[in-house]
């Protein structure tokens, strides 16, 4: 499949509602598995920073035995713990991120910033998130987060901990889509804030409020692991993932 280069911002859904974004810089780095880019939209005053998915192939590699691994994070949270894999990938990102971040509000200082991913490019974002509470928590202020696909990243304290930040944050999930229900809860990992799912039947955009490191069982953990597939992961809002 060949994918639209993110520095030509002329794709079909790109000349619609985001008509008008502009690429700033990327990082790409395909042994971490990491690969950010930086946009801006000028009529909305909105930094982007999106951290892109990955195959539905290698995203299922992180769920095995061997890689279900949780490390200490982040520093100074008692018993909070994420996916060695995700964390490590995502700081393999972040240094980079930080600086293109910090030379873009230095132009534009009274923009927002919507941080986005999909698939291990979203527990990338929320982790980044994480990251700047510990360097830039200042910036916190004025950042919101959306996620498509995203799997668990940590453990219920993590899940409690993102929470108490109080980063608005959207969690979407369509309809079957497997890879938010992992890794496990067996295996000790927890979603954190509201989730909003695209149902199946009938393609109902359904919001279902955070209930803590809880999942709202009116949502996506409603359906049995048999209807699960990872067909769902690949398209969202009838976009190829």
């Amino acid at each position: 499949m060949k994918f639209q280069d993110v520095t030509d911002w002329g794709c079909s859904a790109c000349i619609n509602e985001t008509k008008g974004t502009s690429f700033v810089s990327q990082f790409n780095s395909s042994t971490e598995g990491v690969h950010w880019y930086l946009a801006v939209h000028p009529t909305t005053h909105t930094i982007i920073l999106s951290f892109e998915g990955t195959t539905s192939e290698r995203v299922m590699t992180y769920f095995k035995d061997i890689q279900i691994t949780r490390t200490p994070w982040p520093p100074g949270v008692d018993d909070s713990s994420v996916h060695n894999g995700f964390l490590e990938s995502m700081i393999a990102g972040a240094p980079g991120a930080m600086v293109a971040l910090e030379k873009q509000w230095a132009k534009t200082p009274n923009y927002r910033l919507a941080i986005t991913g999909h698939s291990l490019g979203a527990a990338q974002a929320v982790l980044f998130v994480t990251y700047l509470a510990v360097r830039r928590r200042q910036w916190l202020v004025n950042t919101t987060v959306y996620t498509y696909g995203q799997p668990r990243v940590g453990n219920a304290a993590f899940a409690a901990y993102y929470q108490s930040l109080g980063v608005p944050t959207t969690r979407v999930v369509n309809q079957h889509d497997v890879v938010p229900r992992m890794p496990t809860r067996a295996w000790g990992f927890a979603h954190h804030g509201n989730e909003v799912w695209i149902r199946p039947d009938d393609s109902a955009v359904v919001i279902c409020p955070s209930m803590g490191v809880e999942e709202n069982p009116q949502c996506s953990v409603s359906l049995s692991w048999h209807e699960l597939n990872v067909a769902d992961h690949r398209q969202y809002f009838d976009a190829r993932t």
